[in-house]
């Protein structure tokens, strides 16, 4: 999950002429969805041990069960509209 989460954000290569695909997210687009994210903690009801944050600036630390949680139930519909549709699908 780390790693779609690295595709998406445009950080997963080392080298930078790589992380231009159409399915990288600029980092606005990335601060808004960490900040509506954020704002959601409070309405969900979450199992998992940290309440839900801001994804930009504390994935780092995440375990891989919070990945899961992240991208499957959060990320995704977050994600959509502002993915292309044939990545978003993939």
């Amino acid at each position: 999950m780390q790693y779609m989460f690295e595709y998406w954000t445009g950080t997963f290569f080392s080298d930078a002429s790589q992380n231009n695909e159409p399915y990288i997210l600029a980092k606005s687009v990335w601060s808004e969805i960490g900040n509506q994210m954020h704002s959601l903690h409070k309405d969900l009801l979450s199992n998992l041990e940290r309440t839900l944050c801001n994804i930009l600036h504390h994935y780092r630390g995440y375990k891989a069960e919070e990945w899961a949680a992240r991208i499957t139930m959060y990320t995704l519909p977050l994600l959509k509209g502002r993915l292309l549709l044939e990545y978003y699908n993939g």
